[in-house]
């Protein structure tokens, strides 16, 4: 069957039959076939894809004011210029020890000052390394995915 040619629930059905039978000790290649054929057919059906689209959507609409508030809220104590300073600026300017060394070692923090733009042109690698949000809270997780292009 083709995912044109059944019923997306039905498809569902099929899927959850062939999953319990892996499930229950099938090791069959006959059995991982037919799971792989139905995960096939539901992932690909045009009915799966626009819901999976609608809850993307109704998600990133939900989030989008919370994001964007954590945006302004690290703003606020990102500097705008941050790429031009030393530690030494930002504890002139009268940032803490702890926030200027928090800002140097979570160089993701700098992406809220960024526009998409110069987001965008960032090396994959640099995102991965220089910019990963690795050890970063919530709130600083959120404000860099709203500076996200």
């Amino acid at each position: 069957q083709s995912v044109g040619e059944v019923k997306l629930e039905e498809a569902k059905q099929n899927l959850r039959d062939a999953s319990k039978k892996l499930l229950e000790g099938d090791e069959s290649p006959e059995a991982q076939a037919e799971f792989d054929k139905w995960d096939k057919i539901v992932s690909e059906h045009p009915e799966h894809i626009a819901q999976l689209a609608e809850e993307e959507a109704a998600f990133e609409s939900k989030q989008n004011p919370i994001n964007r508030a954590a945006h302004k809220l690290t703003c606020g104590f990102v500097p705008a210029d941050i790429k031009k300073c030393s530690k030494a600026d930002l504890v002139d300017r009268g940032l803490t020890q702890d926030l200027t060394k928090r800002l140097f070692e979570r160089k993701s923090l700098w992406l809220v000052r960024m526009e998409a733009n110069v987001i965008a042109k960032i090396h994959i690698a640099d995102l991965r390394s220089k910019f990963s949000p690795q050890g970063l809270d919530l709130i600083e997780f959120r404000a860099i995915y709203y500076s996200l292009p």
